[in-house]
């Protein structure tokens, strides 16, 4: 059978499921008007949470290093938050504050380090948030202070950018964020993972799926099937964000950012990955059962860890999760469209398009490794 005749077939019953359609095209715009309706209250900056609020700081004796650092950070936090840092004049005070919940944490500058003091008793959510930017930007300064040495002004910029980014997945900067956008996202890679799902069940009803299942002896039919298969995802997927961008930004309002080559480009690297997936389940997993129990188990977690059930914020407020997700593709396509709605100049896209070429690449050659015949295999 010619390759054109592999990819109508496929289409054709794809659209003549009824439940896929449902599921794939208008589903997910439900759940985003859902959700973007809902929680659109706590995501913009009537509810900004560090509106105000204080936080203390004193300079002991500080190195020039991590002086440069904090003025930098102080001065993107304030602006992009309003919250009021304020340099105390004694430490027991500011604690004291701290711990009455009058103030979300005092930081003191020592040296070439510093210490992060919170309320003893029950930390705030605030203070979990700052905490964990405030973290996580110290690191990326510590990575990238060697530029500094020779460009000052492009440290600076890379700098204020790290901290943008990290307000704009926490959902706290300045230009109030539209929760349709974040969930318009967010969906949109969740239910592009489930075109996994759609290509294994392809494959495994497929009457000759015994033959393509071996990736150690395929003949040119047989690469024909599996490309017809990726396709067939590509095709779904193209249609989902077409669709869901027209909705979002006719009716919704999302921001999609100026840069839609871009972010057309990382979704489809995206659904690349997703296709790649399911023929890979298909070829590790024997039984049915098994492999759609694991594809929802994937799906989920991944959804989980990319912000899709909870903001991006909470997850890397732990530590545990915080390095998970960034194992997890659904996070760095996340990020990377959340950056790229803002118009920020990141180098995310292109780590998300690494990521999930260099995954799909691996899936192939453990198909290639594990590959063996499955003959006579039925649909239960």
């Amino acid at each position: 059978m010619t390759l054109f005749y592999l990819i109508k077939k496929e289409i054709k019953q794809f659209f003549e499921n009824k439940i896929y359609v449902v599921t794939m095209f208008i589903f997910p715009l439900i759940i985003i008007m859902i959700m973007g309706t809902t929680l659109d209250g706590h995501m913009s900056m009537d509810n900004n949470i560090f509106r105000d609020k204080i936080i203390y700081y004193r300079i002991s004796n500080s190195g020039d290093k991590e002086l440069k650092f904090f003025y930098n950070f102080m001065v993107e936090f304030e602006k992009q938050t309003n919250v009021n840092f304020i340099q105390a004049d004694k430490i027991e005070v500011a604690i004291k504050k701290v711990n009455n919940n009058k103030a979300i944490s005092f930081i003191e500058l020592n040296g070439d380090s510093y210490k992060y003091f919170r309320n003893e008793n029950k930390e705030s959510s605030e203070s979990k948030i700052f905490r964990n930017i405030f973290e996580q930007c110290h690191k990326k300064y510590a990575l990238l202070e060697g530029i500094g040495r020779n460009n000052p002004n492009e440290l600076e910029k890379i700098i204020n950018n790290q901290i943008s980014i990290f307000l704009i997945s926490d959902n706290i900067q300045q230009e109030e964020v539209n929760s349709f956008t974040y969930y318009t996202f967010t969906q949109l890679t969740l239910i592009i993972l489930y075109i996994s799902i759609i290509t294994y069940l392809s494959i495994y009803q497929d009457k000759n799926s015994y033959r393509i299942s071996n990736f150690k002896n395929l003949k040119s039919n047989d690469m024909n099937k599996l490309i017809s298969k990726l396709i067939l995802g590509l095709v779904i997927g193209i249609l989902q964000i077409l669709i869901i961008y027209f909705i979002s930004i006719k009716f919704l309002h999302a921001n999609w950012g100026k840069d839609l080559l871009t972010v057309f480009i990382v979704l489809i690297s995206f659904i690349i990955f997703s296709s790649i997936l399911g023929i890979s389940i298909f070829n590790i997993f024997s039984n049915y059962k098994t492999a759609i129990i694991m594809s929802n188990i994937l799906i989920v977690v991944m959804g989980f860890l990319g912000g899709a059930y909870a903001p991006i914020y909470l997850l890397e407020s732990s530590n545990v999760t915080s390095f998970l997700s960034k194992l997890s593709p659904t996070y760095w396509i996340n990020i990377s469209l959340l950056s790229l709605s803002n118009g920020l100049n990141t180098n995310y896209p292109i780590i998300s398009i690494c990521f999930f070429m260099g995954i799909s690449i691996l899936l192939l050659i453990i198909c290639y490794v594990t590959s063996k015949e499955k003959v006579g295999v039925r649909v239960d």
